[in-house]
């Protein structure tokens, strides 16, 4: 308003408008938080495609035949008769990863704009260009360490949290009551009025039932607490839905459950928050401790296939050892996610030069950053890869209910 445009509304979408006529893309550098931009640009016809930094929000497109097509969802692409083909060579990625990373989808001529991504398509010519890069803030990071990294952790946490309590309509938070949603309720109670709502799938089995947990958080923070017990029947019952609004593979197994709380809170919240993202970003994935140990990890591969031959090893111990036969660390970080590995797809007779373009320049970059670090590189493959598959699945199911 202060430079002379007239509102029509409150929304801050005619926020975003205005300032993208003001400045262009480089207005992206000034918004904190998740979205998924369409703009047209009648004067100069231009069209612009923008995601969020970390991709939060989905964005696709196809362009064929001078026609470019975009939504948020796959199927929404097929809706004007467009036939939809399955991607024959994303079939070792799925099988292996469970997720096809990067721009390409399992859908022929489906691609993704990549999180901090940009797309401007004009006179027929498309073009995309990266706007945030994580190695960027990484180096940052690095160059200026902050003098408490506790205190400045704890300030950018709950910085974060507040920034995201700020809305014209309710929010509640949801709460397993393990670490990482229970910090965030911790965060928003503590930044927040008391009665807030928080929402927990609880489970008759005393061994998966985390409710009496989440019930102490939500008591010490001051939170409303919501359950819903969900039965077998009702995650059947969920399936077909679920399915239809992932469009690809079900990649996670709690799809159902979050499904069926998000329709439980509904009524009560618009905006939900989660501990999505923690394990990535914090390392708290059991699969990243052997990394941790790179030097114990050469004494591991002498000694562990030997121990497998004669001991009866139990699962974990199992999974390291087929790890531990890939060899070099970098394949221990890049099929760090997999229950299935390349070699499985080899003794099936599936081929045997599978490459992963996109997940093998992240591994480039990750040892670029952290070239003694397998761990972080790890984590840093996996915030490119495996937490936009939950975050697609956030929101899919979340939207969806």
């Amino acid at each position: 308003e202060a430079k002379g445009y007239a509102f029509r509304s409150r929304t801050d979408t005619e926020v975003v408008l205005h300032l993208y006529a003001d400045e262009g893309p480089a207005m992206l550098s000034r918004l904190n938080g998740m979205f998924a931009i369409a703009i047209w640009d009648a004067q100069d016809r231009v069209l612009f495609l923008a995601r969020d930094r970390l991709g939060v929000k989905p964005l696709y497109y196809s362009y064929e035949s001078a026609t470019l097509r975009f939504a948020s969802e796959q199927k929404a692409l097929f809706a004007d008769g467009r036939p939809n083909q399955f991607d024959a060579g994303t079939w070792e990625e799925l099988l292996c990863f469970r997720y096809v990373a990067g721009e390409r989808t399992p859908f022929v001529g489906v691609q993704r704009v990549l999180p901090g991504h940009y797309l401007l398509w004009k006179n027929g010519e498309l073009q995309s260009k990266r706007w945030w890069h994580l190695g960027d803030r990484a180096r940052e990071l690095q160059e200026r360490e902050p003098e408490s990294v506790v205190r400045w952790f704890q300030e950018t946490f709950d910085d974060a949290v507040n920034l995201r309590r700020i809305s014209d309509v309710p929010v509640g938070v949801l709460l397993s009551g393990g670490l990482d949603s229970s910090s965030v309720a911790a965060s928003l109670g503590s930044q927040a009025a008391s009665g807030l709502d928080s929402f927990t799938v609880t489970f008759e089995e005393p061994g998966y039932d985390e409710g009496p947990i989440a019930r102490q958080v939500a008591e010490r923070w001051g939170l409303i607490c919501h359950e819903l017990r969900i039965a077998p029947s009702e995650l059947v019952s969920r399936l077909l839905h679920a399915t239809w609004l992932n469009d690809e593979p079900l990649v996670h197994g709690n799809d159902l459950h979050l499904l069926a709380i998000a329709a439980y809170a509904k009524s009560r919240v618009t905006v939900l928050l989660s501990g999505e993202g923690a394990d990535e970003t914090l390392g708290g994935y059991v699969r990243y401790r052997p990394l941790q140990y790179p030097t114990l990890l050469q004494v591991a591969r002498a000694v562990v296939p030997g121990l497998c031959s004669v001991l009866p090893l139990n699962g974990r111990m199992r999974k390291l050892s087929r790890f531990l036969a890939l060899g070099a660390n970098e394949a221990f970080v890049l099929f760090n996610a997999c229950d299935v590995l390349p070699t499985d797809l080899v003794e099936v007779g599936m081929p045997t030069s599978v490459r992963f373009p996109y997940r093998e320049a992240r591994l480039a970059e990750a040892k670029g950053l952290y070239p003694r670090e397998p761990c972080r590189q790890a984590m840093y493959v996996d915030q490119h890869t495996f937490l936009c598959s939950i975050l697609d699945r956030n929101d899919r199911m979340t939207m969806g209910a």
